[in-house]
């Protein structure tokens, strides 16, 4: 062999083993080789939905929640989401929204969509991982379902990859989104549906984003929404588990200047649920809409899961806890939180408050508080003898709502349920009280002791003044304060 010859084969054999061994060191410094690499299994099926949905809101638009920047690695984005399933598992969450294609992009594995550039940085860049098929396993193995938030008419703003169906069809694009009334934005929403529903253990699709002002100018836009939801919903894989669902104004129902955007899906049987957002609804006027959204949906036989936003600041004000409380008693199946950010905060109240509230349970052994609407008296049950510092006795007891009560020739005030109470002098010696409903007296007796004989004090004491202790009157009534000085 000729020198120059062997030379040349030694340079590229020293060559190659040097490739070969900058390759190994990169790949030891990366999070591809930190160890042995052991498949790990997960549980097969999708999770049931549990009596009651407690779901929160895992956000990727504008990366609010997830992931917190673009193009992270691999090993980054799996501590990010093991993060949220076991937070979610912490704090008795048992279902997880995901948002997983926030503006005509996916963060899954997509042939319809391109590549979120929430996650790689540029849209419709190669994505070496999948964020949803991770969070789904890691959640199965929790016992948490998780259902794809899909907005079927957002579109990204700018940067649109070439793969992009708004970048393909730019027809579809009006006034920054997709238009809803074009048939192929429609059908769009459907096969995104399909290959999530195919592909994934997800518990359903949640499409969201479709009640903004944006939309207000265009031509029955209830009827398009319908339209849209009717391809999802015929685009689910697994009818028997997989779900399709859709976020809604929840002062829609009973408001006449409300948009209607379920009615319709609901009625064709398109919708399996609604979640009603209730942010800026007080709670007085919460139980009549929640008793309108329990009749319209047990009409039609889906469920309804009530939204709300929270936030550590509010955490002490309960709304969120009696909210959920109204509508654990108006059949609504669950509740969902937005968002993971703002419940996994530093100090966490929030999160900690809600998480009391979904453990809150009725005790087995509550006792009856169910009483008959008839005249009775409760207070007192029986003849009392009073102290003689009594110089009055709340008289209480219940009623016939639908009869007037008499007490001394007028009728007294009382509660829709009949219940009523009076404050009454007591004189010393016996006293008695009659009232009267229907032609049935009920009698109370009360007798007020006598003081005893009097002797003076050379200071004062506790039971010189008066009143000693708490002391009730009626608005517009006089307490009188007295005390007895020394003789």
């Amino acid at each position: 062999m000729k020198p120059k010859r062997t030379h040349v084969i030694a340079r590229t054999l020293l060559l190659s083993l040097a490739i070969v061994a900058a390759t190994f060191t990169v790949l030891l410094a990366s999070d591809l080789l930190t160890g042995e690499i052991i498949p790990k299994s997960y549980p097969g099926g999708i999770v049931p939905t549990a009596p009651e949905l407690r779901a929160m809101t895992v956000r990727t638009r504008g990366n609010a929640d997830f992931p917190s920047a673009p193009n992270l690695s691999a090993k980054a984005l799996r501590g990010q989401l093991d993060a949220i399933a076991d937070f979610a598992a912490e704090y008795g969450y048992n279902a997880v929204f995901f948002e997983a294609a926030p503006e005509c992009d996916a963060l899954y594995r997509s042939s319809v969509l391109p590549s979120s550039a929430y996650l790689t940085g540029e849209q419709g860049s190669f994505a070496f991982f999948d964020p949803l098929g991770y969070l789904v396993d890691e959640c199965k193995e929790r016992g948490i379902q998780v259902y794809a938030v899909v907005n079927p008419y957002a579109v990204a703003s700018g940067g649109l990859a070439a793969s992009s169906p708004a970048a393909k069809n730019p027809g579809w694009v009006k006034n920054g989104v997709l238009d809803p009334s074009e048939p192929g934005v429609q059908k769009l929403a459907g096969k995104v549906v399909s290959e999530l529903t195919a592909n994934y253990d997800i518990a359903g699709v949640v499409l969201s984003g479709v009640d903004s002002g944006v939309f207000d100018d265009v031509e029955d836009y209830a009827s398009c929404v319908a339209k849209t939801a009717g391809h999802a919903h015929d685009s689910l894989k697994h009818k028997d588990s997989q779900r399709l669902g859709l976020v809604v104004s929840g002062g829609a129902v009973g408001g006449e200047a409300a948009r209607d955007l379920f009615s319709a899906p609901l009625g064709s049987g398109d919708l399996d649920f609604v979640v009603p957002t209730f942010d800026g609804v007080s709670l007085d006027e919460l139980p009549a809409l929640l008793s309108g959204w329990q009749a319209l949906c047990e009409a039609k036989g889906a469920a309804y899961y009530p939204l709300h936003g929270a936030d550590d600041a509010s955490a002490f004000s309960h709304g969120i806890d009696n909210s959920l409380w109204l509508e654990r008693q108006s059949g609504a199946g669950g509740i969902v939180i937005s968002n993971y950010s703002a419940l996994d905060t530093e100090s966490r109240t929030a999160a900690y408050t809600l998480f009391a509230a979904f453990s809150q349970k009725e005790p087995a052994g509550m006792p009856d508080l169910s009483y008959q609407k008839t005249l009775t008296i409760g207070r007192p049950a029986e003849p009392v003898t009073a102290d003689p510092s009594w110089g009055t006795y709340y008289i209480m007891g219940t009623s016939d709502p639908s009869q007037p009560l008499l007490f001394e020739g007028r009728e007294l005030e009382r509660s829709s349920e009949g219940l009523w109470g009076v404050l009454v002098d007591v004189a010393y010696g016996s006293n008695t009280y009659t009232f009267t409903q229907g032609g049935i007296s009920r009698t109370a007796a009360i007798t007020r002791s006598y003081p005893s004989e009097t002797t003076t004090i050379s200071t004062i004491v506790k039971s010189s003044a008066y009143p000693a202790s708490s002391e009730a009157v009626l608005a517009g009534q006089l307490l009188k304060l007295s005390c007895t000085a020394p003789g």
